[in-house]
């Protein structure tokens, strides 16, 4: 095993300002993270949220260029998996989402907060379809969390993704160019749609919340293959599938420990392993899903990957936690003088 990349978006947690009792002391991580060299970030933190973009990050570590300004292409990039085809020509996703006002504003709740089967998703869409029809354009609901619309070449939108309007007041993260205020109005149409909906209707009635409206982001045309230096890639997320699809690389499940990437990995191979599973506990401040998490990736990756280095079965680990990078090689272990400091001590230095 040559190297490994390990991207660990909300590793630091919901907010670096908790008090050390509430952030789990982690032996194996602790130390990987105190005898590593810090390097650069990759591109991510970008617009009104603090929140570094997950998309802009993958899409860097992939080998693209994320645009200055405007959209990563999800759209184009996630259609490829869910059509199975190569999309032409500009699209955007317009996913279903719940909205609920808050004492900031109104908030937005992404599709992981709720359940939506395909039954209920092309039930949805043919309700307002004629939405998009008076707008010139044509809803496809591919998936039940992943909606599309092919949008004019030259429309001038720039979007912001759902995973960094997620506990903020999304009236600020609004569409926004030239054309912004055209996907306002459709916006406040489907959402006048959704109020009368009769699936929703039923969906109260047996318990389940309301899908009520949709969210406009990730607007592009696919990108011209690039080939990564990485040679296999793990991820349970459809935009790294894609990402994969796209430079004709095997993606594969994330496992459960890094041992089965050991058992399953070539002496020359580099791989990147998306491990997300931190991220939606940091995204909506659920410290005690955070806690449990990070101690299951403790014995699972943090505290193997300490012996493949020191073992020297692996030459190199990288590790990306949102905007912050950390490499090791087996050499690093060895750096006695580099004092071991506590995990409490990386959380605070992360905000």
């Amino acid at each position: 095993m040559t190297a490994v990349t390990l991207f660990i978006p909300g590793l630091f947690g919901p907010c670096p300002q908790y008090s050390d009792e509430l952030i789990p002391e982690l032996d194996a991580l602790s130390l990987l993270l105190s005898r590593a060299r810090p390097g650069p970030a990759k591109a991510g933190a970008t617009g009104q949220s603090p929140r570094p973009s997950w998309y802009r990050t993958v899409y860097s570590l992939l080998g693209y260029q994320p645009p200055e300004a405007g959209d990563v292409p999800v759209a184009a990039i996630t259609r490829l998996v869910d059509s199975d085809e190569v999309p032409a020509g500009r699209w955007m996703r317009v996913d279903p989402v719940r909205m609920a006002a808050d004492r900031d504003g109104v908030a937005l709740m992404d599709s992981s907060t709720f359940s939506l089967d395909r039954r209920d998703a092309l039930a949805l869409a043919g309700e307002i379809k004629d939405c998009f029809a008076e707008a010139g354009l044509e809803l496809e609901a591919l998936s039940p969390h992943r909606w599309y619309v092919k949008i004019n070449n030259a429309a001038a939108v720039m979007t912001t993704e759902p995973d960094r309007v997620t506990g903020n007041n999304m009236l600020e993260f609004l569409p926004k160019g030239a054309d912004g205020k055209q996907w306002h109005g459709l916006m406040n149409e489907i959402q006048m749609a959704l109020h009368k909906s009769e699936v929703n209707r039923l969906r109260e009635e047996r318990g389940d919340p309301p899908v009520n409206s949709l969210w406009f982001w990730g607007a592009g045309e696919l990108p011209e293959a690039r080939r990564p230096h990485f040679s296999r890639i793990y991820s349970d997320e459809t935009f790294v599938e894609g990402m994969a699809k796209l430079s004709n690389l095997p993606c594969r499940a994330v496992p459960e420990s890094i041992n089965d990437l050991r058992l399953n990995a070539g002496d020359d191979d580099s791989l990147f392993v998306d491990l997300r599973g931190l991220q939606g506990f940091a995204r909506y401040f659920d410290v005690a899903g955070w806690r449990e998490a990070l101690s299951g990736y403790e014995q699972n990756w943090f505290s193997p990957v300490r012996e493949h280095l020191r073992q020297k079965r692996l030459k190199k680990l990288i590790i990306h936690a949102d905007d912050k990078t950390f490499s090791l090689t087996p050499f690093s272990l060895k750096k006695i003088w580099k004092r071991k400091k506590t995990f409490p001590y990386f959380v605070a230095r992360s905000a």
